[in-house]
């Protein structure tokens, strides 16, 4: 007959005869001597007085760790879960395995502190978001972190030669069990890098890596010129003469990524030219906005041009990559987008018989 879990409280007495039938009373010795050997029940509390028993079960591990997780969900802090870590040494570890699951470093100092005080935050760790600078310090270290699933780099302050230094060494030292990589801030989007990731990371199934966060419109207009001079935002045609060639060079990199379904590609397909001549004929005020997106003239030249190579570039990855749902581009003339203001234009993808389709909507 199993025991019931619900606390088994007797009636109130003064004395230790709390039942005038015998039976009774023989029948409840048995039921509590059963109780007190079961490995499942323990005793919390006896009263002579008030001969009440009450008893707990020990939570199951994974039960725990549901609760720790509901605790971090809203904010992922520390706080949340300190009053549970201190309850005990057990308590503790699942509390600290479940912070540390993400990971944040933004300084090389944190990254070697935690690194060296709390070895177990190697395999602890599933998400990583940090600098790369911070992470440069320390190569050797992250090579242990085996358990990654998503990995978030800004190369923010890196200039163009900097980064091609660093990149593929983190690239080369992350695991090739990520499934979700982004890197953003970076100077250069070039071929060598894609290349390094296609072929370390088999099992992505979402890619970013962008560069046009790095144009400054916090000051004025001649500080979003500069910021435009400092890094390789439109690879047309400086780097690649067209659209077809560009998109055939990221079609050979990113080939072996047979599980990738979302690729954010963070530069404009837009000619070089475009952000040199809105400089020219622009009115020169010092509040913003600043860029091409808001002058009519730019949009009449450039827009449809820009607009029909994103939308060919797309088919042109979907063709190589077959489980690919959605492209995205930073772009100037995405008005007709939801993400207009964030300067991108997301192109999603239709298989059906074999055909291709793209649209700027979902299907």
């Amino acid at each position: 007959m199993p025991v019931p879990t619900s606390t088994f409280i007797a009636r109130r007495s003064s004395s230790f005869n709390a039942f005038k039938n015998p039976k009774e009373h023989r029948r409840y010795r048995s039921v509590s001597t059963c109780l007190r050997r079961s490995p499942e029940f323990h005793w919390t509390r006896f009263d002579v007085h008030t001969t009440s028993l009450s008893l707990q079960t020990n939570l199951p591990i994974e039960l725990l760790d549901l609760i720790i997780e509901f605790s971090l969900q809203p904010v992922h802090s520390f706080a949340s879960v300190a009053g549970f870590s201190v309850a005990s040494r057990s308590f503790r570890q699942i509390a600290l395995r479940h912070y540390f699951s993400m990971f944040h470093v933004c300084k090389a100092e944190r990254w070697r502190k935690a690194t060296s005080m709390m070895p177990q935050v190697t395999s602890w760790a599933r998400v990583l978001e940090a600098s790369a600078e911070a992470l440069l310090c320390s190569l050797h270290t992250l090579r242990e972190f085996r358990s990654l699933q998503i990995v978030h780099l800004s190369f923010f302050g890196q200039s163009i030669v900097s980064q091609h230094k660093c990149a593929n060494l983190l690239i080369s030292n992350l695991p090739s069990t990520l499934y979700k990589l982004s890197l953003t801030d970076v100077a250069d989007i070039n071929i060598l890098m894609l290349s390094c990731i296609g072929s370390n990371f088999p099992l992505l199934t979402s890619l970013e890596i962008s560069c046009t966060e790095r144009l400054d419109e916090s000051c004025c207009w001649s500080c979003f010129e500069e910021s435009a001079s400092c890094f390789w935002h439109s690879p047309i045609p400086d780097m690649f003469p067209s659209t077809t060639t560009l998109t055939n060079a990221l079609m050979r990199s990113l080939k072996p990524l047979k599980k990738l379904q979302h690729l954010h590609l963070g530069f404009f397909l837009s000619p070089d030219e475009l952000l040199s001549k809105h400089f020219r004929h622009a009115p020169e005020d010092e509040i913003g906005p600043f860029g091409p997106e808001f002058c009519d003239v730019c949009h009449d030249m450039y827009s449809p041009t820009t607009r029909l190579a994103e939308l060919q570039a797309s088919v042109g990855l979907a063709q190589v990559l077959k489980k690919l749902k959605t492209v995205r581009f930073s772009s100037f003339f995405a008005k007709q987008d939801s993400d207009a203001c964030e300067r991108k234009t997301t192109i999603w993808i239709s298989r059906c018989d074999g055909r291709i389709k793209v649209r700027r909507r979902p299907w």
